[in-house]
């Protein structure tokens, strides 16, 4: 468990020691300032690439994700992205493979090529890793204290859905980095990036209808782009995964363990912006968008207690975690200066208690501990726990 404690005080020291700053403070700042701050965006972008791409058998789904790749990577390009239900991913993977087989050799410093039980499957870790993580940083200093996002997105975005949930993971760092657009409210490259984004996971399709309700006030049209694009993209793009949902989760009434534990981190970020929203500092298209990932969020966690779709729910709603970041990163500034220091302390044990019941009681967190990094084992270690698998 050490280097996921290592990693949150990291970044917890980090806000506890910086200043917030507005949007505007942030458009008047030198080119001296403007570079270092640049700089260490990049930093923190190479620090979550290495902590979340470089992992060795770390994460629930690791396996399953190997047998992907094991499944694309000989096929033709045109064959691996059709075989895949997801596109785009279906490219990384085949993208991974031919780097692998282009030059073996160039990775014998990176150690995993060396094994052949693994090939270029880490690459497609590694690619996926940059998405979330380019994603991430960029949202996260688009807020008035990043290092308090990035703080309260470790225990479950970051340690859970990167580690565990790849696709969902990239496709949430594309939207994520819409999400800057919709800042300057430039909703076609927000659209855009979420359409990428649905290559690699189909269920950031939600993010259209609600791009639509939130570029509008016209209530036929919104109603219309909702019908229209549920139903149309649903038959069009979702048909093999609607068909796998009905399957897995409906028929057989299979549950996700911890939804409601997951669910419930969205419900007091959601209440307190819908009580606080006017006091955010947001332009109009995301003052619509957050308040309709509240009242999503709320709802969605109701469903819970009324439906047996609890693993569809919960994949869904890891669309709308972004949330907690930007919640938690304004929650200090509605309240006085002296009553500041301790909002932010508070958020940072309410974030170090979730990593420390998630470690030690989930009931999957044994696919995340030990925590291991191909960077730090040997070859031979590499080789041991593959045959010992």
């Amino acid at each position: 468990m050490t280097p996921y404690w290592i990693f949150f005080i990291s970044f917890a020291a980090l806000t506890l020691f910086a200043s917030p700053y507005s949007l505007s403070s942030k458009k008047n700042l030198e080119y001296r300032e403007i570079f270092y701050l640049d700089l260490f965006k990049a930093a923190c972008v190479i620090i979550l690439v290495i902590f979340i791409g470089f992992r060795f058998e770390v994460g629930g789904d690791w396996i399953n994700y190997k047998d992907i790749y094991f499944g694309l990577v000989n096929q033709e390009l045109s064959d691996s992205i059709q075989i895949s239900t997801d596109p785009f991913f279906g490219f990384i993977n085949w993208i991974a493979g031919q780097f692998y087989l282009w030059d073996s050799s160039a990775y014998g410093s990176l150690r995993w090529n060396m094994n052949q039980d693994f090939h270029g499957y880490i690459l497609v870790n590694i690619i996926t890793a940059i998405l979330f993580s380019i994603g991430l940083i960029k949202f996260c200093f688009d807020l008035p204290r990043p290092m308090l996002a990035i703080v309260v997105a470790t225990p479950y975005l970051i340690t859970v859905v990167s580690m565990g949930y790849v696709r969902q993971a990239a496709s949430l760092g594309l939207i994520m980095y819409g999400f800057s657009y919709l800042k300057d409210n430039n909703l076609r490259n927000f659209v855009l990036l979420s359409l990428l984004a649905a290559l690699i996971h189909k269920a950031s399709l939600i993010m259209l209808p609600m791009a639509i309700f939130i570029s509008t006030k016209n209530r036929l049209l919104i109603l219309f782009a909702i019908g229209f694009l549920s139903i149309i993209s649903g038959i069009i793009l979702l048909e093999s995964y609607i068909e796998r949902v009905y399957q897995h989760y409906i028929n057989e009434g299979l549950s996700s363990s911890g939804a409601i534990f997951r669910l419930g981190m969205l419900v007091p970020p959601s209440l307190i912006y819908l009580y606080y929203q006017s006091k955010f500092d947001l332009n109009d298209s995301l003052i619509k968008l957050w308040r309709l990932f509240s009242i999503a969020s709320i709802v969605l966690f109701l469903m819970l207690f009324f439906t047996n779709f609890s693993t569809f729910i919960d994949r869904i709603a890891l669309f709308f975690l972004p949330l907690q970041m930007v919640v938690f990163s304004y929650l200090p500034n509605f309240f006085t200066k002296k009553m500041t220091g301790l909002i932010i302390l508070s958020i940072v044990a309410y974030s170090a208690l979730v990593l420390f019941v998630w470690l030690n009681f989930a009931d999957n967190a044994w696919a995340w501990v030990p925590y291991e990094n191909i960077l730090f084992l040997e070859q031979s270690e590499i080789s041991y726990k593959v045959r010992d698998r």
